[in-house]
């Protein structure tokens, strides 16, 4: 989440796209990665962006990268923030709190009660955004947890936003990520950015750069000590260390 002032003074024009099922995004029938991408491919053809950079973040770093895949010709950077590695490898979820792995091996072995267990968690969010987000990061560093707090107006609508059909946007999203991924990172010819936190607890680095490592342009990499899941955003030094690589 850029600060206003950032992206006003570097002239950037970032354009946020939902995937299928999160916010009023009709969910897909399937869990093609490649299929997910469609949407934003769409809307910078919609809005003329010849070329463009992709970002994402978390469980989003996996389609920037199928979006570079998909249209070489028009991706001119990858940032991947965050962003976790091939987790259907093995050892993908290696460096992952246990109780977290262990979350996502049920959903994948049970499918249909992992949707009914996110929907009631995905209720407890909407009802009390900060209380669950705050649960959730109760361990990691100071900084991450005082930028969640001052940002907590907008992270809690953005949550509520994402959840407004309930838990399919991110139970689609789960059953997608225990997949391979449905391309090859060496079809990724832009330039590849990497922000992480080297102890980050949701998608460890180690994952990320053994999934990466066939890539011929992983240019880049910004890794924060002791940092976790929220690293990269903490300080607008940060923030505009990834917006330098959009062109102004």
């Amino acid at each position: 989440m850029y600060e206003l002032d950032l992206l006003e003074a570097r002239g950037v024009c970032a354009v946020a796209v939902d995937r299928p099922g999160y916010g009023a995004t009709d969910p897909l029938d399937d869990l093609d990665r490649l299929a997910r991408i469609k949407d934003a491919v769409a809307v910078a053809e919609h809005l003329g962006m010849a070329r463009f950079v992709v970002q994402g973040t978390s469980s989003g770093g996996q389609y920037a990268l199928a979006c570079a895949a998909v249209v070489p010709d028009q991706v001119r950077d990858v940032i991947v923030t965050s962003a976790n590695g091939c987790m259907s490898d093995e050892g993908g979820l290696d460096g992952i709190a246990e109780d977290i792995a262990e979350g996502w091996r049920q959903e994948w072995r049970d499918p249909q009660g992992a949707r009914a267990q996110l929907e009631v968690e995905m209720a407890e969010l909407r009802a009390d955004p900060m209380a669950v987000l705050r649960q959730w990061t109760s361990d990691w560093p100071a900084d991450e947890r005082g930028w969640l707090e001052k940002n907590r107006a907008v992270l809690s609508a953005d949550m509520v936003e994402a959840t407004r059909q309930g838990a399919v946007g991110y139970w689609l999203d789960g059953q997608a990520t225990g997949r391979p991924w449905p391309f090859d990172v060496t079809q990724v010819k832009a330039p590849i950015h990497v922000f992480h936190g080297d102890n980050d607890t949701l998608a460890p680095l180690p994952t990320l750069r053994r999934t990466l490592a066939p890539a011929a342009h992983v240019t880049e990499e910004r890794i924060y000590p002791g940092g976790n899941h929220l690293a990269p955003w903490v300080t607008p030094d940060r923030q505009a260390a990834m917006l330098a690589i959009v062109p102004g």
